[in-house]
């Protein structure tokens, strides 16, 4: 298993609420602000990667990418800072290094 995991997350706003949609791996999160979208999206991941190596599993090895839609829109989007530091408040378990884009 890698030691870390680089992901591309696109943020985009979708009626009343921010959608944060991985790139590489069809994974999404959604919440009424940049940092709660960010917050599901990774606790969705983390989901997955709990799962994938509980079950010996390569991790996110059985998603398929975003839909083409999200990959258009990223080459549009903006580049945003780097996200603070991690929601579950552990340096062990920070291994997701997304690049964000808000579009």
């Amino acid at each position: 298993m890698p030691s870390e995991l680089k992901i591309s997350v696109l943020l985009k706003k979708e009626g009343p609420f921010w959608v944060a949609q991985c790139l590489q791996h069809d994974v999404a999160g959604q919440g009424k602000s940049i940092p709660d979208a960010c917050y599901q999206v990774e606790r969705a991941v983390f989901g997955h990667v709990a799962y994938d190596i509980a079950n010996g599993i390569e991790p996110l090895s059985k998603l398929g990418k975003a839909p083409a839609e999200y990959w258009t829109l990223w080459g549009k989007a903006e580049p945003m800072c780097k996200r603070p530091a991690d929601p579950f408040g552990s340096d062990e378990t920070a291994f997701i290094y997304p690049e964000m884009r808000v579009g």
